[in-house]
């Protein structure tokens, strides 16, 4: 009988203290970790590559990744633009995470390009896309002041350029023709071959300037017409003639 009643007071002991002992709260759920996609990637149902592909998630994709103890797997949410949520696996080789810094540079604007003036040093067409193939946008004259905002594209620079009615053209232009503004020449002194006219234009049919003899010394400011020279020649009498010369006839001092 005494041994029943201290079973039961022990049991009662343990009743009391374990009622006494506050209950240890329940672990938070740990917090998903922001991440963007690579590239287009498929979410899959378990991480596995043969497993059911629930959803494909395009280049640039915001996910909540919970859970990256299944080596190259993340286990992840994506809710789309419809407000529907999609649970399952991604492969980590199509994901980074999607810093504050990251974000910033995806929804920062582009700064727009810095426009630098050029001039056209003839007629030039101003086409639709950087090649010679491309349809015409306007044709240019020589002395066209223009914008060129991105010279990526080796010989062909895109600009724009607003005409007298205030109508503005973007598009690509050889940079052949062009020159930038207030440039100052780097002027080179050649002498002359042979006897060669210096002629008006940069043409054997336009008119003729003045006749420089054999081993005429002139100063050439532009190269940039192909074949002729633009140059200036000083005579005996001090007087000055600026025209075109055909390389084919000058040589460097």
């Amino acid at each position: 009988m005494k041994t029943t009643k201290r079973l039961l007071a022990c049991m009662l002991s343990l009743l009391l203290f374990l009622t006494a002992v506050p209950a240890r709260p329940a672990l938070a759920a740990k917090a998903g970790v922001p991440y963007i996609t690579t590239g287009d990637v498929y979410m899959r149902a378990k991480a596995s590559k043969s497993s059911d592909a629930i959803t494909t998630l395009k280049k640039g994709t915001k996910i909540t990744v919970t859970n990256t103890s299944h080596g190259k797997w993340y286990k992840a949410t994506y809710k789309n633009k419809k407000g529907k949520t999609f649970t399952g696996y991604v492969s980590n080789k199509y994901l980074k995470k999607n810093t504050k810094k990251n974000a910033k540079k995806k929804t920062k604007k582009k700064a727009a390009a810095k426009g630098v003036t050029y001039i056209t040093t003839g007629d030039v067409y101003m086409r639709s896309k950087a090649s010679k193939n491309s349809k015409i946008v306007t044709t240019l004259t020589k002395g066209t002041a223009i914008t060129v905002t991105n010279t990526s594209h080796g010989k062909w620079y895109k600009a724009t350029y607003k005409n007298k009615k205030g109508k503005t053209f973007s598009g690509y232009v050889s940079n052949k023709y062009l020159k930038k503004k207030g440039a100052a020449a780097k002027a080179v002194t050649y002498i002359t071959t042979g006897n060669v006219y210096m002629r008006s234009g940069a043409s054997k049919s336009s008119k003729i300037v003045t006749t420089l003899a054999k081993g005429t010394a002139i100063t050439v400011t532009d190269t940039s017409h192909g074949k002729w020279y633009k140059a200036v020649y000083i005579d005996k009498n001090k007087d000055s003639h600026t025209g075109f010369v055909s390389n084919k006839y000058l040589k460097k001092k």
